[in-house]
């Protein structure tokens, strides 16, 4: 049977060590301006080990007023693909930095609390005493809310995968990514390339972008070819219904097809291969995002690959430079766009002759 040993306590650890209460907890807290022996130094640290000695982070915080905690709060569910990689960049930075990540996802305290859910946010967040909070916008009224009552609370924010007017933002950089992928299907020989993407009045951020970079590739690579543009909402259903009505009724007007994300690829494949257009010889297709199952499909897809973990790690680093320093983040806002990768698999061809 194992025997549970007590924890020892800093005096404890002091005593053992022969040293003062205070010399053993700024060694053991690394203050540059407390000059000891290496030899000491070393010793504080072998006893602790030796005796099972763990520092009390709470104790800490409340001393020096650093919670060394953030907050990672995600506007969808933390089950996506892209929100867990952007996450799993945040907490590889976190545990380099030695700080902690306290994941809070809104669609599930909608869920629990639906009339509370943004109170109960708040003042989790605020009980946990986070330095900073990193903020996953999928278009959600409420981060724009708790963007501003964090900042009233001097919390510093950075905001990733959209845009921001105020504060600090770190996202792929959609426009140039759809403008890559418009170019890879132009060096293949295509001249007639359309766009299916959400409707042109959302409000969300990359889709504004990738549709701006569609426009504007069209114009630069293919002056006077006409743009080509099919929109729908993107539920399974609406992907379905718009990629058959693409197919039946305008196939032979494009060759080619730039789809907003590798969901829409997915679709448009799935209904052309039902009706016996090949892809890619009758029809190329490229998706956005770079998300893993368009390697592994059984026509694996090419796509435009978000740096999305990469995303997680600057936006959390970019952080922490807000929190050492005590900015201001709202009165100079600023805004990190990180370049994606053209991934060219098996969905895009040269067009037949």
């Amino acid at each position: 049977m194992q025997v549970k040993t007590k924890k020892i306590t800093l005096s404890e650890l002091a005593k053992l060590c022969g040293l003062s209460n205070t010399a053993v907890s700024s060694i053991l807290n690394n203050y540059q301006n407390y000059k000891v022996p290496e030899k000491t130094r070393q010793k504080v640290f072998d006893m602790a080990a030796q005796h099972g000695y763990l520092r009390n982070e709470l104790a800490r915080a409340v001393i020096t007023g650093r919670s060394r905690v953030l907050a990672f709060v995600a506007d969808g569910e933390t089950n996506w693909e892209y929100v867990s990689r952007v996450l799993d960049g945040a907490l590889h930075m976190v545990a380099a930095h030695d700080y902690s990540l306290k994941v809070l996802a809104i669609a599930y305290f909608k869920e629990c609390f639906p009339d509370q859910y943004q109170r109960r946010i708040v003042e989790k967040l605020l009980k946990q005493q986070v330095e900073g909070v990193l903020l996953y916008d999928q278009n959600g009224d409420f981060i724009e809310e708790l963007r501003e009552q964090l900042h009233q609370k001097n919390i510093p924010t950075c905001t990733v995968n959209s845009d921001c007017p105020k504060g600090i933002w770190v996202a792929s950089d959609d426009y140039s990514g759809v403008k890559m992928a418009v170019k890879h299907l132009v060096d293949l020989g295509h001249r007639r390339i359309a766009y299916m993407g959400g409707t042109p009045y959302s409000t969300f951020y990359f889709s504004r972008e990738r549709r701006r970079g569609y426009h504007d590739a069209l114009h630069e690579y293919l002056p006077g070819e006409k743009l080509q543009e099919f929109a729908c909402r993107r539920t399974e259903e609406d992907l379905q219904a718009m990629s058959g009505r693409m197919l039946d009724a305008h196939l032979g007007e494009f060759t080619g097809i730039i789809c907003e994300t590798d969901f829409h690829a997915v679709s448009i494949i799935r209904e052309a291969i039902s009706r016996g257009i090949r892809i890619p010889d009758d029809l190329s297709v490229v998706g956005y995002a770079g998300l893993n199952f368009c390697k592994y499909a059984a026509l694996p897809i090419t796509t435009i690959a978000q740096p999305f973990e990469e995303i997680g790690r600057i936006a959390t680093k970019r952080l922490f430079t807000a929190i050492e320093n005590n900015e201001d983040s709202w009165s100079s806002p600023e805004d990190i766009k990180l370049t994606s990768e053209l991934i060219v698999r098996q969905t895009t061809a040269p067009p037949r002759s």
